[in-house]
């Protein structure tokens, strides 16, 4: 990964940190963490990790949350 994408994507994970926990004013949003953020070569594309830390069904309602705002 060149030093470019590294830069774009620690940028991108300390964004979105950001807003997961000081923005978005959901309080199951502050059980998110950003991993990790890894844009492609071309930089088109950035896959972020997260994780989510409570309870299963949180997790799922979550999840589920985050891929339907996806597009």
């Amino acid at each position: 990964m060149g030093i470019s994408q590294q830069r774009l994507g620690s940028t991108i994970q300390r964004e979105l940190a950001h807003i997961v926990n000081n923005v978005i004013k959901n309080g199951r949003v502050g059980n998110i963490s950003i991993t990790e953020a890894k844009v492609t070569k071309d930089l088109s594309f950035c896959y972020v990790y997260y994780t989510i830390l409570s309870e299963n069904q949180v997790i799922i309602e979550l999840t589920n949350t985050l891929l339907e705002n996806y597009n």
